[in-house]
């Protein structure tokens, strides 16, 4: 398969729109799938090559930290972390 990325976007809604119009195809976590309710659309899951996206965390040490902006920080070390790391460190 080859394509020409013609437009991108982060938007379910919009995506799942131009493909159901016939405007090309996408590549979408499989999540999205349970999460919406395009029933009319065919999905093929890719196993090869390995599909993944790496996103990071950051922030200043020694600086006050919101109670909500921790608890985000602890739920996104426990749940998406491949290291073995404190969360409250």
């Amino acid at each position: 398969m080859s394509s020409h990325t013609g437009d991108t976007s982060t938007d379910p809604e919009v995506i799942y729109g131009l493909v159901k119009a016939g405007l090309g195809h996408a590549l979408i976590p499989s999540y999205w799938k349970a999460e919406t309710r395009m029933e009319s659309l065919v999905y093929l899951p890719i196993d090869q090559p390995s599909c993944h996206r790496t996103i990071g965390l950051s922030w200043v040490e020694n600086r006050l930290m919101p109670i909500a902006t921790r608890h985000f920080r602890v739920f996104v070390i426990h749940n998406f972390s491949t290291q073995k790391t404190s969360p409250l460190s």
